[in-house]
């Protein structure tokens, strides 16, 4: 992510038993040298994924890294993106899921990528992009259900799903973090954009669809 020394941005598998951030971090990521002030002992990620959710880890490799991406998430200041594949049709292919989760305000937006008749999940299924403007426990999978189309592989919020041989079809496949989160990029640097595809799983389900017009 233009300066390893400091900040690098990894793909996490959605497999929880072989791809907690901690372990990803740890074996997968290269120290930064001892001599670069500031060099943390080993990467370390500056915010979450849910266990069963693959894609973008972003990990700190300096003091001065850790305390400005940290801070760049607590304030909501990064925007996220995030790719799912959802059991049913959203009514709008655009919108904005507004629903309190534990008390708390919750937010959520989307849009509609592509839809598919599926005989194999009886019925149609829903590529969705995700844009999250809170951060509460589960969001995305819980203001799925509200839409009446849960995530496929989801069986915590889908009772009538079925545990998926790959999991949860959940990928964090888009960060922007702005100017303050990078200080190191200098005085002039603009947002840092970073994408990535969703996992090979997603082209395997779709593949055995029938794309809808």
């Amino acid at each position: 992510m233009v300066k390893p020394d400091d900040c690098v941005s990894v793909g996490k598998g959605s497999d929880p038993m072989k791809w907690s951030a901690e372990r990803l971090c740890a074996t997968a990521l290269t120290p930064t040298p001892e001599g670069v002030e500031g060099a943390l002992s080993r990467p370390r990620p500056v915010h979450r994924l849910d266990e069963l959710t693959g894609g973008l880890l972003v990990c700190a490799k300096t003091r001065m890294a850790m305390t400005a991406l940290s801070a760049a998430f607590e304030k909501r200041e990064v925007r996220k993106r995030y790719r799912a594949v959802l059991r049913g049709r959203v009514e709008s292919k655009k919108g904005v899921v507004d629903v309190p989760l534990g008390g708390l305000e919750a937010l959520t937006e989307y849009s509609v990528v592509r839809e598919y008749e599926s005989e194999e999940y009886g019925g149609i299924l829903t590529l969705i992009d995700f844009f999250p403007k809170t951060g509460r426990t589960h969001q995305l999978r819980r203001h799925a259900k509200a839409l009446c189309a849960p995530i496929l592989g989801d069986v915590k919020y889908d009772y009538a799903s079925r545990a998926h041989e790959d999991g949860l079809f959940l990928w964090a496949t888009g960060i922007v973090l702005p100017p303050s989160a990078t200080p190191w990029r200098g005085e002039d640097c603009g947002e840092l954009i970073v994408d990535i595809e969703e996992g090979e799983k997603f082209a395997r389900v779709l593949a055995r669809c029938q794309e809808l017009a």
